[in-house]
């Protein structure tokens, strides 16, 4: 009699190896994704900490490093002025924070003049006292305050706004 293993059970095991491996690397994607929308919620609201501090010292929100009077906006992606040129860099944060990714479909966005209006949209104030900030969630569904289903700015659709509004 020998001893070994038929070329069956070596298929058989082979093929169990292989979907445990499937099922867990699935996983791991969905754990990275949420890793990276609990690190920009983070990083949002470190922003916002700093704004909050630049405007109790300066009375109106930061401009991108552009002029302009009540409303401007900036970005990650390259739409309207940089984002990490806003004015709270370095008195009020010591860098300014870049999304996980940073390509053309996550991001962060930041807009003075607008204040949130609601069911994840926003409304033009023109006022220099109000702000938004947002960003694209890879796992809307799993954070609190996110809007599943989108708003459109910036050129796209976002689906994480905060801000102040007077």
């Amino acid at each position: 009699m020998k001893k070994g293993f038929t070329l069956l059970e070596l298929l058989v095991v082979i093929s169990i190896i292989g979907l445990l491996s499937t099922i867990a690397i699935s996983s791991m994607s969905s754990a990275r994704a949420r890793s990276r929308d609990a690190k920009r919620i983070a990083d949002l609201k470190q922003v916002s900490t700093a704004l909050e501090l630049y405007v109790i010292d300066n009375g109106a929100y930061p401009t991108c490093g552009q002029t302009c009077t009540n409303y401007c906006d900036c970005t990650t992606v390259g739409w309207g002025g940089s984002f990490t040129a806003m004015e709270i860099k370095p008195n009020y944060m010591a860098n300014i924070p870049t999304d996980p990714i940073s390509n053309a479909t996550y991001g962060y966005f930041y807009a003075r003049g607008y204040k949130p209006g609601g069911n994840c949209m926003f409304i033009t104030t023109y006022s220099p006292t109000d702000y938004i900030i947002a960003t694209n969630l890879e796992s809307p569904t799993t954070i609190s305050g996110s809007c599943p289903g989108g708003f459109s700015a910036w050129g796209r659709t976002l689906n994480f706004l905060s801000g102040v509004g007077q």
